[in-house]
């Protein structure tokens, strides 16, 4: 098994100069040498240690620069220049927008669209003779991460047909806006390109991935339609609530890889990971003083809100949940469309009526608006959030069809199933949380996590775990 180079610092290289050099005085009879604070010897140890010690950090730079596994900045990216891989620039956004037809209409492919920021977009896909609130795919015109609009983002139509609404919304989160290729990214492409030295699913892999910087990872599926068949898949890593591409960029990575290949040399097809929304709940051992200690006594199992009043007023599905949970203590709250937490302290409970103070760091309970679930807060709560949210990004497409057929061996995910590239939560996940939270005595699974399923054909596109509702308890 390999093991870690461990470098001698500085002060290490001066004392092994002088153990060096008293046993070789010694060895010819010199049993004084001058290696006292202060003396010949000593002081030219520290001067021989510093040398040798900046030159060791040269060689450990250039070690690290040599190793793609660990290379990082430019370094990396002469990686990639030697291996031929083209250089991935900023990508655009792109996503659905709602624009409302009164009467009878056409909403044209190429139809124009203004965002608050200030960037453009356009029509991918129009829709003729539609009426009413209609959703077609669109595509910014800049490229970057401020075209990313998020969820209910007002945005104006400039120009086009007369019997189309000025103002238009975009229904759920534009992705795929980066400005440019990190270092992660850039570095899976490399070892892509060096397992499968450019040949076979690993090429077809790298091209997609090269294609465009809006997609955080891709997945070849052979055989699923017969012999020379190929279906490449392709997942999102702009949020954990949805890994799906959109239209205008899965059709942009279809034309590349059409383009790339003698016609004919694939029966090829390019689909988006479709979201599989999971709920997770947590059990945490932290203490109850420090730094990272719980806020509150509950509740202690999943705690549901049914009604709510206003935010800072509702009712819960069953009391049995709350614990020792009580007045003065602090709650959190899970938003499932934003994917945050809010949180607040409790004024009073009864029964299965809770009133709260003012929520903070987002709403409180409002089950129209996707903010249902309660669990007990603790100090560095939006922290364990954020890099809960990291870890789901680390989930990948499932399977296209049941191990079980026979066409899985022809046909099963590569890259497979991996501790990098995990298709299910699992104990993995877990650790990872663990390793960032030194105060966890423990850590484990409220309720079985869910895996991913088998889509319920070959020609449907495969599932990917995304994050719905989302808590932590007391362990």
């Amino acid at each position: 098994m390999a093991t870690e180079q461990v470098y001698m610092s500085a002060a290490e290289l001066a004392q092994q100069f002088l153990e060096d050099v008293t046993l070789e005085a010694l060895a010819v009879g010199d049993e004084n040498p001058p290696i006292e604070k202060g003396g010949e010897w000593q002081i030219m140890s520290v001067g021989l240690g510093n040398i040798a010690s900046v030159l060791t950090s040269y060689i450990q730079a250039k070690d690290l620069a040599m190793n793609p596994l660990e290379a990082e900045g430019d370094d990396l990216d002469s990686w990639r220049k030697w291996l031929g891989l083209p250089e991935v620039g900023a990508s655009k956004a792109a996503g659905p927008v709602t624009i409302t037809v009164s009467g009878v209409g056409t909403i044209p492919a190429g139809q124009q669209i203004t965002a608050p920021n200030g960037l453009t977009a356009t029509v991918i896909s129009g829709a003729s003779k539609v009426s009413g609130a209609v959703t077609v795919d669109a595509e910014m015109n800049q490229a970057g991460s401020a075209g990313s609009l998020p969820a209910g983002t007002q945005v104006r139509l400039s120009g086009g047909p007369p019997n189309l609404q000025v103002s238009a919304t975009i229904p759920s989160d534009w992705v795929g806006g980066n400005e440019v290729e990190d270092d992660a990214r850039k570095r899976e492409r490399v070892l892509s390109r060096l397992r499968s030295a450019n040949a076979g699913w690993g090429a077809l892999r790298d091209k997609a991935l090269a294609a465009t910087g809006a997609v955080g990872d891709a997945f070849v599926y052979w055989a699923l339609g017969g012999p020379g068949s190929v279906k490449v898949v392709v997942t999102s890593n702009t949020s954990a609530k949805t890994r799906q591409v959109p239209e205008a960029t899965r059709l942009a990575i279809e034309s590349y890889l059409a383009n790339a290949y003698p016609k004919g040399t694939w029966a090829l097809s390019v689909q988006s990971a479709l979201d599989a929304p999971t709920d997770v709940e947590i059990s945490i051992g932290l203490p109850s003083t420090g730094s990272r200690k719980w806020l509150a006594s509950g509740p202690i199992a999943r705690t549901t809100v049914t009604s709510a009043y206003e935010e800072t007023s509702f009712t819960i599905a069953s009391a049995t949940t709350l614990g020792n949970l009580s007045p003065g203590e602090t709650i959190a709250c899970w938003d499932t469309v934003n994917l945050t937490v809010a949180t607040a302290k409790v004024i009073s409970i009864s029964g299965t009526s809770i009133t709260t103070t003012v929520w903070s760091n987002g709403g409180g309970p409002n089950p129209s608006q996707g903010r249902t679930w309660i669990f007990p807060a603790c100090d560095g709560l939006q922290t364990i959030v954020d890099t809960w949210l990291k870890i789901m990004l680390t989930l990948s497409p499932g399977e296209n069809v049941a191990t079980a057929s026979p066409v899985y061996k022809f046909a099963a995910r590569l890259p497979g199933k991996s501790a990098a590239k995990p298709m299910n939560l699992s104990s993995v996940q877990l650790l990872s949380l663990q390793a960032t939270l030194p105060e966890a005595s423990d850590i484990a699974y409220k309720s079985p996590p869910a895996s991913v399923t088998i889509p319920p054909s070959r020609s449907s596109a495969p599932y990917v775990l995304t994050q719905h509702n989302f808590a932590i308890y007391p362990l």
